[in-house]
């Protein structure tokens, strides 16, 4: 067995001299100086990849050199390099155990992968701890196509600080507007110099362009006979990344015209939000994931260039109030790419040991953070500066079944997120697996997330590592959600010290628990200290009656959610000749998608030109797109699977319907009010508590026709549709996520 030495191996262009200002290089060189600053530059063993072509001798002697003296690697390579080295890195991995964690710059691997018939790429993929990846949705091909350890870890650049004053009126016009790029044709730069020629056209200018970047040679000659040929756009030449973002700051716009397909998420979009600039880009499958439309700038569709022009007359067609709005959007998205908001996942990557010593022995091996696919919202809010515990913070550990994308998952998420930031030490542990898109986002924001790797059935062995957890933790709350109190209390018992224990049930009572023996568990359990907590009062109700309590026993305490992740601009109306519908939930019986469907079809026999997006995942999807197909309107049903990027499906919809059986407090019409969308929805559970009828939505029975009439009454009336939005925002401002940890503390203490 080899020793284990204290050396992190580094492969990549760093570039020491800093002679190149690529994307690729620049964030190699940025890893670097973070490793080096949080391990020392002597435990640090780098393998400088820049000249790999020409010196390839003198890079493999260097490569194996690092892989005999390191034990964790970390590795950022282009697709020659790739080709080149990972054969190498593969034999480490496989034959020396070198744990290898690769982060992947730009978005080409995907389209390797699917170019490679032999399956070598995906099998030495899968040899690494783990592929790093820019976006969710890379990371959600990638794992469709065999990869099994991609996960998402956003872009980062080191920016200067810029002064900037997001709620001064843009001077101009004219407007001073600019791209910051490789000045290359595949960058789009011909498609921004016409635009502003067109803009502009005979008269006064409306907007000047400023083009920054180093120009490729072969394109210059071609280049400067454009810029020469057009009033009003100037080169304004290459500048130093990290002072890229004050070069910037103070135009009005930055566009990104991109006609590249293997972008990934671009350096110089997270200058411009730095600068607090709206931005104007190409809508290319990855790098729009750290865009909003109408919140951080507009897109347009990447394979029309023409459309730059009219998006650009858009931008600057809309009100001081609007455009200040996205000046402050940039600047708080520009803080999920800063350097200290990603690089704590790599570091705990690399201090992470081969077991877990917390349960070693119990708990088996741990497992870095599996992918976190699609965006990326959901895409998660970026984490502040971890906040000082204060000397009366709670400790909290919050068990729960697993962390897979459901609404009590992501409840969970929400709570787990504002303790922390709060200050109170939380622990959250998931009976099953941590290989999720949940808990990539947990762990992104600072939240500390064990996996028990519980076996199927029955397993005694859980209620020993969830003591190991109590002992190594020290909690002095345990809150528990989903089926979990049957190894919860035997753990508490066994640990010994006095703990309060908060059980928060997600659904209607019998609907929570079916299980005879489990609704036993949940009895004693209230019948002996342990706190159950209801989302509403329809839930509450069904408590009391199930387990023969108090409603003065069962305190309310609502979902919340990052209410600022999901808010765009005000909706007036459907934004086309359709209505375009949207439902989040589980394709499971109690959500009643069938119903949906029918209510598709309905309005489609009607004349109404009416498509629906299903996002979420479950047994039913299959028999459900079997029945759109029957009903004729499979072409119109999206079927989007499990995702937890949903802000961007909100955004891109005019309406949600959910017309479940039963539910407690449905987390989706929360994010869809915030989100300004009404809501029709089946009077089921706590879903009245949300939806007020001609307030924010409409509630109907259980009945196609029923639905189907509230929908097209709603998306005829541009008037009732504006007023139903704005009630819906009003309403999802009463459940913030911060709202609901304040209530969850107080029931702690």
């Amino acid at each position: 067995m080899r020793a284990r030495r204290r050396r992190i191996g580094f492969i990549g262009r760093i570039d020491p001299d800093e002679t190149m200002v690529d994307g690729q290089t620049v964030k190699t060189r940025t890893l670097y100086r973070y490793l080096v600053r949080r391990f020392g530059a002597s435990n640090i063993r780098v393998v400088d990849t820049r000249d790999y072509r020409r010196e390839t001798g003198r890079v493999v002697r260097e490569l194996l050199r690092c892989l005999h003296e390191c034990d964790d690697v970390v590795v950022l390579l282009s697709s020659g390099g790739r080709r080149t080295l990972f054969p190498i890195l593969w034999l480490a991995s496989t034959a020396l155990g070198v744990r290898i964690y690769h982060d992947l710059i730009g978005g080409s691997l995907a389209d390797d992968v699917e170019a490679d018939p032999s399956g070598l790429l995906v099998h030495y993929l899968n040899s690494f701890e783990v592929n790093w990846v820019e976006t969710r949705a890379l990371a959600d091909r990638l794992s469709a196509l065999g990869v099994r350890n991609a996960s998402h870890l956003p872009n980062f650049k080191d920016v200067d600080d810029v002064d900037v004053d997001p709620h001064a009126p843009p001077s101009g016009p004219p407007y001073r507007l600019c791209t910051l790029s490789r000045v290359t044709p595949e960058k789009g730069i011909d498609n921004a110099v016409r635009a502003v020629a067109a803009i502009n056209g005979d008269g006064p200018p409306m907007v000047t362009l400023d083009v920054f970047g180093p120009i490729e040679p072969s394109y210059e000659e071609r280049f400067r006979r454009l810029v020469d040929s057009v009033p009003h756009v100037r080169y304004a030449g290459r500048v130093p990344p990290e002072r890229a973002a004050a070069a910037v700051s103070g135009h009005f716009a930055l566009i990104f015209p991109t006609e590249w397909t293997g972008e990934g998420v671009p350096g110089t979009i997270i200058d411009a939000m730095h600068a607090g600039l709206p931005v104007v880009a190409s809508r290319w499958r990855y790098y729009h994931e750290m865009l909003q439309d109408g919140v951080t700038g507009l897109s347009y569709d990447f394979d029309r260039p023409e459309l730059l022009e009219a998006t650009i007359r858009e931008l600057l067609a809309l009100p001081d109030e609007e455009l200040a709005a996205m000046r402050r959007a940039t600047l708080e998205r520009a803080r999920a790419y800063a350097p200290e908001a990603v690089f704590g996942e790599i570091a705990r990557a690399l201090t992470r040991p081969a077991r877990s010593a917390r349960t070693a022995g119990e708990a088996g091996p741990a497992k870095t953070p599996g992918p976190a696919v699609g965006p990326a919202a959901l895409a998660a809010p970026a984490p502040g500066p971890a906040a000082a515990t204060p000397s009366d913070g709670v400790r909290v550990m919050i068990v729960i079944h697993g962390l897979e994308t459901g609404g009590a998952e992501m409840m969970v998420l929400h709570l787990a997120r504002e303790l922390s930031r709060a200050g109170h030490p939380v622990r959250v542990v998931s009976l099953h697996g941590d290989d999720t898109d949940v808990a990539g986002l947990m762990r992104r924001a600072g939240v500390d997330v064990v996996a028990l790797n519980k076996a199927g059935g029955p397993d005694p062995r859980t209620v020993l590592r969830l003591r190991a957890q109590m002992r190594d933790f020290s909690p002095a709350v345990v809150h528990t959600h989903l089926p979990v109190l049957e190894y919860v209390l035997p753990a508490v018992r066994l640990y010994g010290r006095r703990v309060k224990v908060i059980h928060t049930v997600h659904n209607i009572a019998r609907e929570e628990t079916r299980h005879r023996v489990l609704r036993e568990v949940n009895r004693r359990a209230f019948s002996h200290g342990v706190v159950p907590v209801a989302l509403n009062e329809e839930v509450r109700s069904s408590i009391c009656r199930e387990y023969a309590l108090p409603p003065s026993a069962v305190p309310v305490v609502g979902n919340g959610i990052d209410l600022d992740a999901f808010r765009g601009p005000q909706r007036r109306g459907p934004r086309g000749a359709g209505a375009r519908l949207l439902c989040v939930a589980r394709l499971a019986p109690a959500k009643n998608h069938a119903l949906l469907l029918r209510t598709v079809a309905r309005l489609r026999e009607s004349g109404r030109d009416v498509s629906l997006t299903l996002v979420g995942d479950g047994p039913l999807r299959g028999a459900l797109e079997e029945r759109a197909r029957e009903l004729g309107i499979s072409e119109r049903v999206r079927f989007a699977g499990r995702r937890t990027d949903t802000a961007a499906f909100y955004r891109d919809c005019d309406l949600f319907v959910l017309l479940s059986d039963y539910e407690g407090m449905p987390m989706s019409i929360i994010e869809a009010m915030a989100s300004g969308l009404p809501v029709v929805a089946t009077r089921a559970g706590g879903v009245a508590e949300l939806v007020d009828d001609g307030v924010n939505g409409a509630l109907v029975e259980a009945d196609a026709a029923a639905a189907a009439g509230a929908i097209a009454a709603i998306c005829d009336d541009p008037a009732l549709y504006a007023r139903l939005s704005a009630g819906a925002v009003r309403t999802s401002s009463h459940y913030s996520a911060e709202a609901m940890m304040e209530k969850y503390v107080d029931l702690y203490r």
